[in-house]
C-alpha cells in the first residue's frame, strides 16, 4: 500500500471513528461484550491487525489480517476458555477503564506504533474508545497508548496466542466483516 493510499485510509479512519457511528455489517446477533480491534504498524516491514467480538455466552469471532506483507485474512469462530472469559471481565470491570474517554486523534502517517478501536457494551451505554500509541522514531514522538488500554490489549494478544496454540483451524470462504465495528 503506497505512503498515499495509507494515509488516505488513516485520515478515513479517523473520520469513521471520530463520528462513533457503528454500523452492523450482517452482524449475526446484537448483543455483545466486546468488539476490538488492534492494529500494529512497523513501516516498512510489517502492518498487521487483528478484531475479535465477544459475545455473552463466551463465543468470539477474531480476524487477523496483515496488509504488510500481504496474506490472506484468518478468520476463526470459537468460545472462549472460562478462565479467557473471566479475565475479561474482571478488565471491562476496572474503574479505570469504564472512566477513559476517547482521545481526538492527531491526523498523519503513522509509520510505527499501534491503533486500538474498542466498543465495550455496558448496562448504562455503549462506550467506545480510540487510542493511538507511538514509537519515537524518524519525526514521531513516543506516545503510549492509555495506560487503562494496557491490559486489555494484553489480553488480546494472549487471546490470539492460544487460539494459534489451540490449533483452531480458519473458516474457508469466510470474509472479513471486521468484527462489526463499522467501516
Amino acid at each position: 500500500m503506497s505512503l498515499a493510499m495509507r494515509t488516505l485510509w488513516f485520515a478515513w479512519f479517523f473520520v469513521v471513528v471520530a463520528s462513533l457511528v457503528v454500523v452492523g455489517q450482517g452482524q449475526p446477533e446484537t448483543s455483545f461484550v466486546l468488539k476490538m480491534k488492534y492494529m500494529k504498524v512497523d513501516l516498512p516491514t510489517s502492518d498487521a491487525s487483528t478484531c475479535l467480538a465477544v459475545f455473552p455466552d463466551g463465543r468470539f469471532r477474531m480476524e487477523q489480517i496483515s496488509e504488510w506483507p500481504a496474506a490472506y485474512p484468518r478468520i476463526f469462530e470459537d468460545s472462549l476458555p472460562d478462565e479467557g472469559f473471566k479475565s475479561l471481565s474482571t478488565i471491562l470491570d476496572a474503574k479505570d477503564l469504564k472512566e477513559l474517554k476517547t482521545v481526538a486523534p492527531s491526523s498523519g502517517v503513522i509509520s510505527q506504533g499501534e491503533m486500538v478501536q474498542v466498543i465495550i457494551s455496558r448496562a448504562e451505554a455503549t462506550q467506545a474508545l480510540f487510542a493511538i500509541a507511538l514509537e519515537g522514531s524518524g519525526k514521531q514522538v513516543f506516545r503510549p497508548l492509555p495506560e487503562p488500554l494496557r491490559p486489555l490489549v494484553e489480553w488480546l494478544q494472549a487471546t490470539t496466542k492460544s487460539v494459534n496454540k489451540r490449533k483452531l483451524k480458519p473458516l474457508k470462504n469466510a470474509k472479513p466483516v471486521n468484527c462489526w465495528m463499522g467501516r
